[in-house]
């Protein structure tokens, strides 16, 4: 086998790493999902000891960003809980593509589509499709916070203390 072959068979193997990897990690976030949503909403997060869900959150063993998790919570209500879309149909689509279908869902798109367009489309095409940021221009950032209230996304960053 000469040098090219090895780096060619090289490349493969990381690519089938980065893609189990993934997969993996996909899998994973709809239960993290499940257990944030439970501990947010029946406030268990006063159990373990903390007055806000986002003081828990905020933890050195958590350290999620409070948009992330609103992102997971908001997804898992929409689909899981208000749509009862099983956990299994949502585990291999990320997780911030579902979010960026949520107001659509929420104003009455078919949940079949959101999933196919989240599953399907890349994140540039979402925000065509759902903002209408066209993907030459779509510089904005790819998580933006979503409100856990009315589940809209959140345009524009507040600064601390107009919360």
């Amino acid at each position: 086998m000469n040098l090219v072959e090895e780096k060619a068979e090289r490349a493969y193997e990381l690519e089938r790493a980065v893609v189990v990897g993934s997969l993996s990690a996909r899998r994973a976030w709809v239960h993290m999902a499940e257990a944030l949503y439970a501990i947010q909403s029946e406030r268990l997060y006063e159990l373990l000891g903390y007055e806000r869900f986002t003081d828990w959150i905020a933890t050195p063993e958590i350290s999620l960003g409070r948009s992330q998790a609103y992102a997971l919570t908001s997804v898992y209500s929409e689909f899981v809980v208000e749509r009862g879309i099983p956990l299994d149909d949502l585990a291999y689509v990320e997780p911030t593509k579902l979010a960026e279908t949520l107001p659509a869902v929420r104003s009455g798109l078919p949940v079949e589509e959101a999933l196919a367009d989240a599953t399907e489309l890349s994140r540039s095409d979402l925000r065509a499709k759902y903002r209408g940021v066209e993907p030459e221009s779509a510089e904005e950032p790819v998580d933006l916070p979503i409100c856990p209230e009315c589940g809209q996304l959140i345009q524009s960053i507040q600064k601390k203390g107009e919360q």
